[in-house]
């Protein structure tokens, strides 16, 4: 079998600056090509852009951007804060999609025996073009693991149109989070059951996601790993606690971030890592702090000592809701915090109690086969 599968994932800026949607995309195609599928990414709208050379010639005279970013001495320190650090880390994270997946390809043509297929973190909150909603009735769709912000979501009218055009056209959909099956089970076609299965990354495994781990020791001895994603300002990191932390468990402090939180990290604890370096960092980490909720998975898979930390959320969203289910499905939301409760002591202590990774394993795997086989009939039905 070499039938097509075009996968339609948020934007591209994402893959290549995201831990999380990298691997997600990654561990979606490696399964699909296990049973026998060949993959490509789904092109909507103009070629995406992939590297800051092509922000900066979009312009009519990008050299007047660079001018203004040096001009003054609060627009070099946000350049250099900022930029560079983002920069650093898109050609870092280019080089392991070379890698790993391949030279970057992206498809728009859909053969009659091609099979559309959403997936997965955040990519139902995307737009219309990411529904294929240009692409010709009769062809297969499906949607595996899709989520969004639910709760934002569920007060979009806009939001509730699309969904209401759009979904009847999937022949199969499944979610990853229970709030989202419950939203769209109100939309899909008739017959057609909404399923609750898990995250990509669940379907690759921690062993195959540690056999790509870069070679080269990334963490040097005992190491608290901080992984923040969404922080907009210093405050946003909670050094203080950090450090407090990790002086309390007798441990190196090292942090990385994303999403705005890179800049903001004091020079002396950052991390700017490549995707298969990030993968090292957490086993060669002993503890995870971590905000995001793929790095909450990755914490799980390699049988981290760790604590998910809530992320500060505008009114009217809620980026905790997929930890959340994640660590109470599996019987440890007492290590899903907020940094308004932090106590040193009991923070230390609750990350050294651990967890029972057997029982984890296991509820895993259950899950991990269940969702396997669901995306095998999908694909084939």
């Amino acid at each position: 079998m070499n039938r097509k599968v075009l996968i339609s994932t948020i934007d591209m800026f994402f893959m290549l600056s995201n831990y999380g949607t990298f691997f997600q995309h990654l561990s979606l195609r490696r399964q699909l090509e296990r049973l026998g599928f060949s993959c490509v990414r789904w092109r909507f709208g103009k070629k995406t852009p992939t590297n800051f050379l092509w922000f900066l010639k979009r312009y009519e005279n990008y050299a007047r951007i660079v001018y203004w970013m040096l001009s003054s001495k609060e627009r070099h320190k946000f350049f250099l804060r900022n930029c560079l650090p983002d920069y650093s880390q898109k050609t870092l994270f280019r080089a392991d999609f070379n890698a790993l997946i391949g030279e970057f390809d992206e498809d728009v043509s859909v053969r009659d025996d091609s099979i559309c297929l959403m997936g997965s973190d955040q990519v139902l909150s995307g737009y219309e073009d990411t529904w294929f909603a240009n692409v010709r009735q009769n062809v297969k769709r499906i949607i595996y693991a899709g989520s969004a912000d639910w709760v934002a979501c569920s007060r979009n009218r806009q939001w509730e149109s699309l969904v209401r055009k759009e979904l009847p056209r999937f022949s199969a959909v499944s979610i990853r989070e229970s709030a989202g099956v419950e939203i769209c089970r109100r939309y899909a076609a008739a017959g057609v059951e909404v399923a609750h299965v898990l995250d990509p990354v669940f379907l690759e495994g921690g062993m195959r996601l540690a056999s790509i781990a870069s070679e080269r020791q990334v963490l040097p001895g005992n190491v608290l790993l901080c992984y923040l994603v969404n922080v907009e300002d210093r405050e946003g990191l909670h050094v203080k606690e950090l450090e407090d932390l990790a002086m309390r468990l007798g441990c190196q402090l090292k942090m990385l971030g994303i999403q705005g939180a890179a800049g903001y990290i004091p020079p002396e604890y950052r991390l700017i890592l490549s995707p298969r370096e990030f993968i090292r960092a957490y086993l060669d980490a002993r503890y995870v702090i971590t905000n995001s909720f793929h790095g909450t998975a990755f914490a799980l898979m390699f049988h981290k000592l760790f604590i998910s930390v809530k992320q500060s959320c505008k009114e009217g969203t809620d980026q905790n809701l997929r930890q959340h289910e994640l660590l109470t499905w599996l019987d440890l939301s007492r290590f899903h915090m907020s940094f308004g409760q932090y106590d040193g002591n009991v923070w230390a202590k609750l990350m050294e109690s651990g967890y029972d990774v057997h029982d984890l394993d296991g509820r895993i795997e259950a899950k991990r086969a269940d969702s396997e086989s669901w995306l095998k009939n999908a694909l084939m039905g």
